[in-house]
């Protein structure tokens, strides 16, 4: 599902369970590199931080209550920062 908020210059995509076609146009619109477009779609283990050269391409692991299980997941969020966009 893909999601579009604008407020002055900043323009947030919010991306909850993409389709390879809707990562792929949000990249081609904010010119995300295809390696960073393609991680997206992958589930990761590790948080980490690139730095390219117009954007920063952060993924940050959050612990989630399970309220079914009653255990603590992991739930991965990707951040893509600019001065003129957020993707997440």
């Amino acid at each position: 599902m893909l999601e579009t908020l604008k407020y002055k210059k900043i323009t947030w995509v919010d991306l909850e369970n993409p389709t390879p076609e809707e990562v792929m146009g949000v990249a081609d619109k904010f010119t995300i590199h295809p390696t960073v477009a393609e991680e997206i779609l992958k589930p990761t283990f590790r948080s980490r931080a690139d730095f390219h050269r117009n954007y920063i391409y952060l993924i940050l692991h959050f612990p989630i209550f399970d309220s079914h299980k009653l255990e603590y997941v992991n739930a991965e969020i990707d951040f893509i920062i600019c001065k003129n966009f957020l993707i997440t």
